[in-house]
């Protein structure tokens, strides 16, 4: 934080509505998820569930609303092991519209539907104006996405 101080870092839970979620505290933690569909799956590719434990969920729309009161998000990254579309839809697109976009393009287990969920994700974006950059010379990594305005 000291060498970026301008940054805004939220440790909170956001899903498509406020209320609250159960969130699976799995081993290894980079797989920890409000998904219960995703939970069991990771722990039967050996995962293990370390707990679960009810937490209050908010939405990007309302964060957007609390956090950044009208400034321009710079960078905005999604990364939410199975929720990530929930997430994206919870977003104000009209009013909110990070210059840059990182999502979590594919789950880590490569099946079907882990295919089929980054598309849906591009399919989504495209629909409230934003593209996959082609920069993969300045970024590449096979687990996540950049999104930018189409204009």
């Amino acid at each position: 934080m000291k060498e970026r101080p301008g940054d805004i870092n939220l440790n909170m839970g956001v899903s498509d509505s406020e209320g609250r979620l159960f969130f699976y505290d799995m081993v290894p933690a980079a797989m920890s998820t409000f998904s219960e569909e995703r939970a069991k799956e990771l722990v039967k590719m050996g995962g293990k569930l370390k707990k679960e434990i009810e937490v209050p969920v908010t939405t990007m729309r309302e964060i957007f609303n609390k956090w950044f009161k009208g400034e321009t998000v710079d960078f905005c990254t999604v990364d939410t092991e199975g929720m990530d579309l929930k997430v994206l839809k919870s977003n104000d697109w009209t009013k909110y519209r990070p210059r840059v976009l990182c999502v979590e393009a594919v789950v880590v287990a490569g099946s079907a539907a882990d295919v089929k969920e980054e598309e849906t994700v591009a399919n989504f974006l495209s629909t409230v104006g934003y593209k996959k950059a082609a920069i993969t010379k300045i970024f590449g990594n096979q687990l996540n996405a950049i999104y930018v305005p189409k204009s």
